[in-house]
């Protein structure tokens, strides 16, 4: 039995992403109070064949 296969799936390739992380730290507590993730969708969509 397979599984059910969604029509963008495309098996065996690779695709890379461009992202930055921003996280703004607490000292006092030493802990992370917010994390940013900034990706560039518009490049990742064009190699899964969706821009």
């Amino acid at each position: 039995m397979t599984a059910a296969r969604l029509p963008w799936e495309r098996f065996g390739e690779s695709h890379a992403i461009n992202m930055a992380t921003i996280g703004i730290w607490n000292r006092r507590k030493r802990y992370m109070d917010e994390e940013f993730l900034f990706r560039d969708n518009k490049f990742f969509y064009s190699q899964i064949g969706l821009a």
